[in-house]
């Protein structure tokens, strides 16, 4: 630590290299000379030599103001310090017993002149300026430093102070800036219009401490004809953030005196746009250090590259709810935000309809939980005020738990705590909110939530329940196709909490989300770089490419893996043949370098004579493919009288299996033949019953099945009806009764003899396709081929274009010498692309001829699945 490192933080307007220098020295100051920090990191194993940027603030523990409570003696503060000596503050303890705040003389003077600079980034002040302080409760010492060098007279007008008297004497200052809470600026301001006269007109009227809602901005605007700007900021960090003069809902974070980070619940840096806790680290007070303090707060960073029109270029954010309300716990255990909360009850309210005069129907309102199913919500009437306001109340309660119950009750002044301060949501249900660091209580809130639970094998029907919850609330928060789609069918997806309750939503289907841009079809925070990526196989036109994360993409190879080791019995590592693939992979998977599974891919372009010499060297456990594929193996292993290739199961997927296929295979193989029903979109659907051939368990660690009528309505066991999907672990890209273009029929919910229970399926149709025959009497797997115009399309597609050229296509064999392929077209120019793909079709049959025949519709089969392989003619 050296000389320039201790004075630069206490500079104003600090670039990226002073704030590094700042953070430098603090945490080494504090390391050096604050036992609690001390014992911290020592225990935490932290090297603090390593700390030298922004980007290595995430290897400190997180701070909590309990760890300060509970640190012994003063612990907390500088060795160096003499407490004999220092000014003292106190945050206002409305949820838990107060912190007192320690800072020395330059510290406080540097405090208050970073105020005066982030007041500076929404007005042109003028020294010396004149502020009036409305409702203050309390005065710190050191504020009279400003004052005494003439820079700034504070003007307090206390809460106890009459209306009358408050008016009179902010008139006589004429106030540069005039700076308070909500409720009582908005006081102010209707005894301010009831008088009369000329407005006060202050340069700037400045609000924290509590949510400022748009009509009271509209009040105080009016009322003392400026602009009014919120302003974020804490006892133990003082000013945090400033609103944007430009944009008004977001606010840049004040690098002068602190850096902000947005945490997820283990203290981990969360990505732009994902909502979290808030952590602060103060670059100027060493006297007592707060280095990735909990503030209590949840927020979301904000992303703008380019910089702010306000001139602003450092760390942005958007405030979500503050640590000066309570959280409510619901009936179920959930809790929900105190903004949330209000928004619930504010939204009663026809805000449209009276605009800035509801202020004289309801001053102000105050939400009471005194049990987790009953509040109350005090409110403050106005002139104006009359009970048919809260006609709709009921409704939008019930919006947080079906078992709320709410009362209004009309008060003369809502109920302050110790501080003065009037709290929005309080909250007598007694359940903390989850601290940071990864303790139990956090990973069983995480669960609860969903967020985890997605990832549980083995789901109970509660597990499923939590899980769709997080999905859909997730998917409507920040996927915008969903977004909109259910906005426009009126529904609220906030009553969305079981699968009985899905069928509120509207039917999603793959056209709807090929017609919106990639992005509106993602989670808001996903990167595409960063995900993994798969394909359908475009059997109804082009394929519509499907992102997830790396964790989806791992979880969905476990369930499948989970899956098929159903039927063999065996522990990992299972060994896998997986016949037919056509993904070309470079390198083993990471399920293969867990050790949890060997697997052999033979492509389908393999002759089945490699594919058979592959099978007796490897020898494998299961065998998988789809069932033209298995069966081209399956003929070969007939003329091939002796081999060793004996599975414990050979499973199918991606194509119906019928009967006829099945008993060759189990011939062949000498083991059972089973079905997986599965598609790219969600991964293993269900398993075909061990026991019952015919009855597939639906894989309810993956997905909600719902077997629908035309109208998406449910239809009843025994009856069959189109497949809908609801994916319950990815939320990069959710699909939420989205139509698979399956038809199945609805099975039995009861327990199996085999042990499985839930839902299960009794048929599914709609996957077959027809083997291609070449003119040496090969007969060419209809994936094969399929997938030969699928990639030649996908090469020569535009990318520019959402829905791409060739909308669908279907392969006719009409001949022993010729196929036909039947494209509809988005553009006439398309024409080029179909015929590069019957070329493609040429070239892998040779002696075969393609053309290509331009129709406007191509007909389905009976099981309302469009066949990407039709054979016409039969030898």
């Amino acid at each position: 630590m050296n000389a320039v490192d201790r004075f630069v933080r206490f500079k104003l307007a600090k670039g990226p290299r002073a704030v590094e220098q700042a953070l430098r020295y603090v945490v080494m100051n504090a390391y050096r000379n604050v036992p609690y920090y001390q014992k911290l990191w020592d225990s935490s194993g932290v090297i603090i030599s390593g700390i030298r940027s922004l980007a290595d603030l995430p290897k400190l523990p997180v701070t909590s103001r309990e760890g300060l409570l509970r640190a012994e003696g003063q612990g907390f503060l500088n060795r160096k310090a003499d407490p004999g000596r220092l000014f003292r503050s106190s945050t206002s303890g409305s949820t838990s017993e107060p912190v007192t705040v320690f800072l020395n003389k330059p510290e406080v003077y540097f405090r208050r002149a970073s105020l005066l600079a982030a007041l500076g980034r929404n007005v042109r002040l003028r020294f010396p300026l004149t502020l009036v302080d409305v409702g203050a409760m309390r005065s710190m010492g050191g504020r009279d430093i400003v004052q005494s060098l003439r820079i700034v007279r504070v003007v307090r007008l206390r809460r106890t102070m009459p209306l009358q008297e408050q008016a009179s004497l902010i008139r006589k200052q004429r106030p540069l800036v005039v700076q308070g809470r909500p409720s009582a600026l908005a006081l102010l301001a209707e005894e301010l219009d009831r008088q009369g006269g000329n407005p006060v007109k202050p340069a700037l009227v400045v609000t924290g401490a509590e949510v400022l809602h748009e009509p009271v901005r509209a009040l105080l605007e009016r009322s003392f004809a400026c602009r009014v700007a919120d302003y974020y900021g804490s006892e133990e960090i003082g000013n945090i953030a400033w609103q944007c003069p430009h944009n008004p809902d977001i606010m840049h974070v004040n690098h002068d005196t602190c850096i902000v980070e947005v945490v997820d619940p283990h203290g981990a840096p969360l990505p732009t746009g994902a909502e979290g806790r808030v952590l602060a680290t103060n670059l100027y007070n060493c006297t007592m250090p707060f280095i990735r303090y909990d503030l209590g707060d949840q927020a979301a960073l904000v992303q703008d590259r380019k910089g702010c029109r306000c001139g602003y270029s450092g760390t942005s954010m958007k405030l979500l709810s503050g640590r000066d309300d309570d959280f409510f716990v619901l009936p179920d255990g959930r809790l929900a935000s105190p903004r949330f909360v209000f928004q619930v009850v504010w939204d009663a309210l026809p805000v449209a309809e009276l605009g800035v005069r509801l202020i004289k129907s309801v001053r102000t309102l105050q939400i009471v939980q005194e049990t987790v199913d009953h509040m109350v919500v005090r409110v403050v009437p106005g002139e104006e005020y009359r009970p048919e306001l809260w006609h709709s109340l009921d409704d939008c309660v019930r919006n947080l738990h079906p078992q709320m119950n709410v009362e209004v009750q009309l008060v003369g002044e809502p109920q302050a705590d110790r501080s003065g301060k009037v709290r929005q949501i309080v909250s007598h249900v007694t359940k903390e909110r989850p601290p940071l660091g990864g303790t139990k209580r956090t990973t069983e809130e995480l669960k609860l939530r969903g967020r985890w639970t997605r990832f549980r094998l083995g789901k109970s029907p509660a597990d499923v329940n939590r899980s769709l919850e997080y999905v859909v609330q997730e998917a409507c928060r920040s996927v915008s196709y969903y977004r909109s789609a259910w906005e426009a069918a009126a529904v609220n997806p906030v009553t969305i909490r079981t699968s009985e309750e899905l069928p509120r939503l509207p039917m999603t289907t793959r056209d709807s989300l090929r017609q919106v841009p990639e992005p509106h079809r993602l989670h808001s925070e996903a990167d595409p770089d960063r995900c993994v990526h798969t394909s359908t196989s475009g059997i109804l036109g082009l394929p519509l490419t499907i992102h997830m994360s790396r964790a989806e993409a791992m979880w969905r190879k476990l369930t499948l893996l989970r899956a098929m080791g159903r039927y063999t019995g065996t522990r990992p590592p299972l060994r896998l043949a997986d016949v037919g693939s056509m993904v070309p992979r470079h390198g083993k998977s990471m399920e293969e370098r867990l050790r949890m599974v060997r697997i052999a891919r033979l492509p389908a372009t393999v002759p089945p004579q490699e594919m058979l010499s592959c099978l007796k060297s490897f020898r494998p456990r299961i065998v998988k493919g789809y069932p033209t594929c298995l069966e081209l193996l399956a003929e070969e292993l007939s003329v091939s009288k002796r081999h060793n290739v004996r599975p414990a199961v050979v499973v199918s997927g991606g194509e119906v299996l019928h009967d006829a296929t099945r008993e060759r295979l189990a011939r062949a193989f000498h083991c059972p033949v089973v079905d997986l029903y599965g598609c790219e979109e969600g991964g293993n659907l269900a398993w075909e019953c061990p026991q019952r051939p015919g009855l597939w368990h639906v894989n309810i660690d993956t997905c909600v099945i719902e077997i629908v009528d035309e109208r998406g309505a449910p239809v009843p066991e025994g009856q069959e009806g189109t497949v809908l999907l609801t994916n319950l672990f990815n939320h990069t890209m959710p699909f939420i009764r989205y139509q698979l273009g399956d038809r199945a029929t609805a099975g039995p919910v009861d327990r199996c003899t085999c042990g499985a229970e839930g839902p299960s399926l009794t048929s599914i149709e709609g996957r077959d396709d027809d083997f291609l025959i070449a003119p040496d009497g090969r007969r060419l797997s209809p994936r094969l081929v399929a997938n030969t115009v699928f990639n030649t399309l996908r090469e020569s597609a535009d990318p520019s274009q959402v829905s791409g050229d060739v909308r669908q296509f279907q392969i006719v064999q009409d001949g022993p010498h010729s196929v036909s392929l039947r494209v509809i077209l988005e553009t006439p120019e398309a024409m080029a692309m179909a015929t590069r793909a019957a070329h493609a079709l040429q070239a892998l049959v040779p002696g075969i001829t393609s053309q290509v025949e331009e129709v406007a519709e191509i007909a389905r089969s009976p099981g309302g699945k469009l066949k990407k392989v039709l054979a016409a003619w039969r030898p």
